[in-house]
This record gives C-alpha cells, structure tokens and sequence, in this order.
C-alpha cells in the first residue's frame, strides 16, 4: 500500500542549469528505479514464476541485479524493456547503481557513465540520449504499475484470500480516507479540507444542497466509524489520534455543526460490541444552528 502513495515532488526544471538538471534527473532515475519500480519488477517475477512452475519464489532478499539476472528466460523477450534499456542494452539495475553511486561525469557536450562489478566500463552518452534514458525509466515504471493495477483488479479476491482475508489486512490510512471521501462526494457532500486538532483527526465537507444542516450532519456522521477504523488500522498513525470528527462548513470554512466520537468507541461499535443506541449515546454532536 506505501506504494500507491510513492510520488516525486519535481522543482521547477526552468531554475536549472543544464548540468543541475542533469545532476536532478540522475537522482529521479535512482528514486524511480529503486522505490518504485524494483518492488513491481518483484512482484512480477513472482507472478510469472507462478504461472510458469506452480511456485512462488521468495525473493525479497534479493538485490536489484539478482532480480534481472534470474528472471525467467521464457519471458526475456516480452519484459526486455524491463530489465534493459533499448539503446545501450545496460540493464536496469545498472542504470539504477549509476545514478545512485553517482558514477558519471557531466562535461560540456557529453556525459561520461561508468558501470560494472568487476570490470569497469564506461560509456559517452549526448544529452539527448540521456534524455531518451529518463524517458524510458519513466515509462517502463507507468507500465509495470499499470500492470500491476490490472492484475489486483482482475484477481483482488484470490490476492485477499492469499493474504489471510480481509481480517488480517492492514490498509493505509491514506487510501482509506480516499475512499472514504470519495463516497461522500457521491452521496452529495462536497470535501473541503481535513487537519488535526491536537488528538482530534477532523474532516470538513460542505453539506449536502437542499438539507439543513441538521439532516446534512446526521447524514454525514455515518462515516465516524469508517475513518475511526481507517486511523486505528494504521499502525504508523494510531497513536497519535484518540477522537474522529466530521464538520460541516460553510464556503468560508467556517464550522456551522460537528459529531465527534471516541476512535476506541467507534471501532468497538464496527466490531459489534456497541449497539446502535450505545454508540450515538457517546458521540458528541454541536449544532451552531440548525437551519
């Protein structure tokens, strides 16, 4: 799941020098390859490994080069772009070692490169091949995350089974809110924003056109129990929140009605050991006026 949320924060190129540009995307070219793309080149040797032998490998021990020296030969020529680039035939993890060990030069009409583990060897590339080569880290990694999304939406039910249900699954918090306010904004609330009050995870939406706010809150409290859910699943987040809270706000932000409930509470009501009425007797509602 850290995965969905793995994004590059890139500057504004423009500010740059040539040579600080390059320098840049040498350092996106390792975050791309090593962050984001490795682990899906992984889970795709896996998954080709089961479909050819009925096994699933363990390779999460395995370095980047181990990874691309053992994929299966069978499949070479249909994942060729994954494991090497179509100019120079260096393989990814080499192109991964040099923007990470920085094993390059930028001089004033070319870019020196220096790659290999025993014997060294090197290579003149033009800034325009450079350019081609960060091209294809970036399109090599839109692929095989496509891929992957296409392989967990075709067989979602069978990957949650293999990881023991839905049970024992743990979410991140961040992907839950997603969808959480995503189904708000379907049944008609608008988001707004969310922040943190001290021990107190708030989220503000506008209410829902022609309901009062009364009704707009009541309607909009339903969703307490989710988002305490979603906080208590995230063992990196958990501790740092002790109560959930829905506000409605006006198009000034200003809060016009509240429901807060304890998270303990709430993921208790989600486990069954609350009633309904037990439950809405702890949360705490403010209404500045009901109109």
């Amino acid at each position: 799941m850290k995965w969905m949320t793995n994004v590059l924060t890139q500057p504004d190129e423009k500010e740059f020098s040539e040579r600080d540009k390059i320098s840049y995307y040498f350092k996106v070219i390792d975050e791309t390859l090593e962050g984001a793309f490795k682990p899906r080149l992984k889970l795709l040797d896996k998954l080709v490994n089961f479909k050819l032998h009925g096994n699933i490998p363990d390779n999460s021990g395995a370095d980047f080069g181990k990874v691309i020296r053992d994929f299966p030969t069978q499949v070479k020529s249909d994942t060729i772009l994954f494991l090497e680039d179509p100019f120079f035939s260096i393989s990814t993890n080499q192109w991964r070692n040099i923007a990470a060990h920085k094993s390059f030069t930028i001089n004033k009409n070319d870019i020196v490169v220096e790659y290999g583990r025993n014997t060294i060897q090197s290579l003149s590339l033009s800034y325009e091949d450079f350019y081609k080569i960060v091209h294809w880290t970036q399109d090599i990694y839109r692929v095989i995350r496509f891929g992957q999304v296409l392989t967990d939406l075709n067989h979602i039910e069978e990957i949650v089974s293999e990881l023991g249900g839905t049970e024992n699954m743990n979410i991140r918090f961040e992907s839950s809110l997603l969808h959480i306010i995503h189904n708000m904004q379907i049944v008609g609330f608008e988001f707004v924003s969310n922040e943190e009050q001290n021990e107190i995870f708030c989220l503000n939406v506008k209410g829902k056109s022609d309901h009062d706010v009364k009704s707009s809150l009541i309607h909009a409290s339903q969703c307490l129990d989710q988002l305490s859910c979603a906080i208590y699943d995230d063992k990196f987040i958990k501790d740092n929140f002790k109560k959930a809270k829905i506000c409605i706000v006006d198009n000034n932000r200003n809060t016009l009605a509240s429901a807060t409930i304890s998270i303990e509470v709430a993921v208790n009501r989600a486990k069954g050991r609350l009633t309904l009425d037990e439950y809405l007797s702890k949360m705490e509602f403010d209404i500045k006026n009901p109109a």
